[in-house]
């Protein structure tokens, strides 16, 4: 994961065998000596679905992650890498603003705190043909920003990571 302004940090490499363990299913495969026990069911909320990986979800995509809460920001970059992209992080809109006209992104993610509003210098960012625009904001503000951002997917920071990238993809969780 790549943050503007303050460095790289890279992202250290999940332990399939800590990871197989979360579910019952990776659990008793691990008890079993299953040589494949990352190989789980999407259906039951884990890494596969038949021959897909989530890594390869969103895998190859760029985003670009917009959101002033630091922390909260850090999670959706996650969240999106280990479904396969590639994110960059910018602290703020004006950061964001500038990272897009340098670069091309095929998902832009604007996490908006409170009453923060989309600056004018970001908002071509998020109309650009080509780009997925996702902006996460609370509930209330959602009409105004669906008249706003017609194209955009709107939700709130409510969605867990797992909910984040099915969010983001289009495709209703099973």
């Amino acid at each position: 994961m790549r943050k503007v302004g303050r460095g790289f940090k890279p992202k250290s490499a999940p332990d399939d065998r800590k990871n197989a363990a979360r579910s019952y299913a990776g659990w008793a495969n691990l008890r079993a000596g299953a040589e494949n026990a990352n190989l789980r069911s999407m259906a039951t909320g884990l890494k596969t679905f038949d021959n897909f990986t989530w890594a390869s979800l969103l895998k190859g995509r760029t985003a670009l992650v917009v959101d002033r809460d630091g922390v909260r920001a850090r999670r959706y970059g996650a969240a999106l890498e280990e479904a396969g992209a590639v994110v960059t992080l910018a602290p703020n809109q004006v950061v964001g603003a500038d990272r897009a006209k340098d670069e091309t992104f095929r998902m832009i993610l604007l996490g908006l705190s409170g009453e923060e509003t989309i600056a004018d210098r970001f908002a071509p960012a998020l109309s650009r043909p080509g780009t997925d625009a996702v902006i996460l904001a609370e509930t209330a503000r959602h009409p105004e920003l669906r008249e706003r951002f017609a194209k955009a997917r709107i939700g709130d920071h409510t969605m867990g990571d797992r909910d984040l990238v099915m969010f983001v993809i289009g495709t209703p969780d099973e």
